[in-house]
């Protein structure tokens, strides 16, 4: 018996080696398979020729895109994300090419299609990547027809960084002790970072609308540009809010916020028919913080609804006040977030210049409503014709929610000083730049945009 039970073991062991060896057979040949796609793949991107459209820094005018459904998923625990996305596109040119703005995002390899607006799939003869450019390229087997409207759409992955571009983490004490840190997800999408949280048509003339669906977990609140329209809850503790559609808009104003925040409401514009809430921190919100901001931001969004003679078409503003932010605000239309320390006021604690800071973000970021998100710079280049024009309305803003600080005199007159002594300089430069990538269009957002345009 102990020899008959000694040989059995023999034969399993046996076939335990060759069962190994042949898994790692099947994933050396599986590695190689990819590694042969990947480099098939960079020679086609690298030999196609200078004239290959992803060669060229700006996307081609063959295709515009049209509406977006968009659907993403961060988990704040592993600090990942994840998404679907469907483009709807309309056809200019002829082309077999389908170029758009990928960067630090894992596409899933099957999920990429193409197809015909009324559903006839198309065959992609294949796709490829383009870091130069940050572009991903989509191959159609046919050419795209003039006139005619086209879908693709794909899965993805990222993560959530902490370099405060594109789709981010942050993060903050809940309590006084610092013993609870808190985590949110944060979109700063300007310049050229939505591309970073979903494939996209990230250039600002690129307008578009967006569905927008936003998967997060049951603790947290998510905030979009437009309102929820529903909302449903999944297992493991996850929610579904789904909003309405947006306007049409360019993607570095699409902005999403995930956080156990709250707020403080009110009603705005000169219906009365606007939604107000300025959110942060829980703590801050208790302290009163975010009362000023509310106060202000009210009071402006009527100043400006009358004197533009044009109303703020949408039906709510939340104005968020995030730990990290790597700049002081942002003007997402329907949703402006901005740096904690630009926007939260103490009573009797904050000096008096505190006031003056918070009202003028207030207003600036409230201005670009109108100068810079419902009429839009085709390009980078034009960054100081939305800047300046939302510089001076700000200025007409503070001065008609504040008038004993006398903020037109004032502001000119500092302006004036501040700016002449850099454009006499070699600093200076024309206000409207040639801006072909991301280190461009960081130099023309500078004092001579702000206040020289103005």
């Amino acid at each position: 018996m102990e020899m008959h039970t000694d040989k059995s073991d023999r034969d399993r062991n046996t076939r335990k080696k060759v069962a190994y060896v042949a898994v790692l057979v099947l994933i050396i040949i599986l590695i190689s398979v990819i590694v042969a796609s990947l480099v098939h793949r960079k020679i086609l991107a690298d030999s196609s020729g200078g004239d290959a459209p992803w060669h060229r820094p700006r996307l081609p005018t063959s295709l515009a895109p049209q509406h977006y459904r968009l659907e993403l998923k961060p988990n704040l625990e592993d600090f990942v994300f994840t998404g679907t996305v469907e483009i709807t596109l309309y056809c200019l040119e002829p082309t077999r090419y389908i170029l758009l703005h990928v960067n630090l995002l894992n596409i899933t390899a099957n999920s990429v299609f193409l197809k015909k607006l009324r559903g006839e799939s198309l065959t992609l003869e294949d796709w490829f990547l383009y870091p130069k450019n940050e572009f991903l390229v989509l191959k159609s087997k046919k050419s795209l027809e003039t006139g005619r409207r086209y879908v693709i759409g794909m899965k993805f992955q990222g993560d959530l960084l902490g370099d405060m571009r594109g789709f981010y983490r942050g993060f903050y004490a809940a309590n006084a002790t610092h013993n609870d840190r808190r985590y949110l997800a944060v979109s700063q999408f300007a310049p050229m970072d939505a591309r970073k949280a979903f494939p996209c048509f990230d250039e600002p003339v690129m307008k578009a609308t967006f569905d927008v669906t936003l998967v997060h977990q049951s603790e947290y609140t998510a905030l979009g540009n437009m309102p929820i329209r529903q909302s449903e809850v999944r297992s493991e503790g996850w929610v579904v809010d789904h909003y309405y559609t947006t306007l049409r808009m360019p993607t570095y104003l699409l902005a999403f916020v995930i956080a156990d925040f709250s707020y403080k409401e009110d009603v705005t514009g000169v219906h009365g028919n606007v939604t107000i809430r300025v959110w942060a921190r829980r703590n801050a919100v208790t302290a009163g913080e975010v009362d000023y901001a509310l106060s202000v931001a009210r009071r402006v969004m009527v100043y400006y609804e009358n004197s533009f003679k044009i109303s703020y078409p949408l039906p709510k503003l939340d104005i968020v006040a995030v730990p990290q932010m790597r700049v002081p605000a942002m003007e997402n239309w329907g949703l402006v977030v901005s740096h904690e320390n630009r926007l939260l006021y103490t009573p009797k604690l904050s000096p008096v210049w505190k006031k003056e800071e918070v009202a003028s973000m207030i207003a600036h970021e409230l201005a670009h409503m109108w100068f810079g998100n419902l009429v839009t710079p085709v390009w980078w280049g034009g960054v100081w014709l939305k800047e300046g024009l939302a510089t001076w309305a700000a200025v007409m803003g503070v001065d008609a929610v504040q008038p004993t600080w006398r903020a037109k005199e004032r502001y000119f007159a500092q302006s004036l000083h501040q700016i002449l002594p850099v454009d006499s300089s070699k600093l200076s430069h024309p206000l409207q730049l040639t801006v072909t990538g991301q280190e461009d269009v960081t130099r023309v957002y500078d004092q001579l945009s702000y206040k020289k345009a103005l």
